[in-house]
């Protein structure tokens, strides 16, 4: 829509939360002073929504022209419609008390869940299995909110008789994808797709003809692009201010399906 007012197009309104998840998927994208000004701007939404480009750039000490830049990185015409994105977000701040009750998070839970499984399409789940039988070693890869969920499946696959892995650190996980091949197999959990880290990897796997399976939220994502096979997890962005309380629920009622079914191919008959 049009604010003719201003004379600038601008975005329907988003909730605050959804506005905070837009722009943190912008943040891979942006320099280590960018990422400052997007800090700042996260950090102090309530009192930009009166502030001056000027004033903005003083607080930080840097250029209007900073400013300006890291809007448009942002996915913004400049600072003027990046800020109005922000008065409206605020604004609406208020009328999402009723999103909030017991009943609709618990709803949206559900929901997500049986969005899920509809999504699940029982031959690509064959497909995951026998690759998860074939693999020599397996190597789960996740970052943040999702690694918790990573760590258990690993874990679980192990019991089942699996070499499975999913580590934490950093250095560690470049070192294990580089030591996969195609005998192996990793497997990828990303919200958004996106993830810098984790598309690094992948890359790696895919150069090196491993098999990759993923598991994200996102249609479309670089992720999905370089994986073998991909389950989609639904999912609703939830952001307390800067804190991401968004439910993985949905990704682990996927990976329990998988290893149910997994543990019951694997019954003797």
């Amino acid at each position: 829509m049009y604010n003719y007012k201003k004379g600038f197009k601008v975005r329907d309104w988003m909730s605050t939360e959804g506005l905070i998840a837009l722009l943190e998927k912008k943040r891979n994208h942006l320099s280590k002073i960018e990422n400052q000004v997007l800090d700042y701007i996260l950090t102090h939404m309530t009192e930009i929504s009166s502030q001056t480009i000027y004033e903005v750039a003083q607080a930080l000490f840097v250029s209007t022209a900073t400013i300006s830049r890291t809007a448009k990185h942002l996915g913004y015409r400049g600072f003027q419609e990046l800020k109005y994105a922000i008065v409206q977000s605020v604004q609406s701040e208020s009328t999402e008390s009723d999103s909030r009750s017991f009943q609709a998070i618990t709803q949206q839970l559900i929901a997500n869940v049986q969005d899920s499984f509809q999504q699940m399409d029982e031959a690509k789940v064959a497909e995951m299995l026998k690759m998860i039988e074939r693999a020599n070693t397996i190597e789960v890869f996740g970052v943040g909110g999702s690694f918790p969920i990573c760590t258990d499946f690993a874990r679980k696959l192990t019991f089942l008789g699996k070499k499975a892995y999913a580590r934490s650190d950093w250095d560690e996980q470049a070192a294990a994808v580089k030591n996969l091949d195609g005998q192996d197999l990793a497997i990828f959990v990303s919200y958004t797709g996106e993830t810098k880290g984790i598309l690094a990897y992948a890359r790696v796997a895919q150069e090196q003809q491993v098999p990759m399976i993923s598991l994200i939220s996102t249609k479309g994502s670089t992720l999905e692009k370089l994986s073998t096979t991909t389950l989609f997890a639904k999912g609703t962005t939830r952001y307390h201010q800067r804190v991401d309380l968004s439910s993985r629920i949905a990704v682990i009622c996927l990976f329990d399906t998988v290893l149910l079914m997994y543990a019951e191919a694997k019954q003797p008959r």
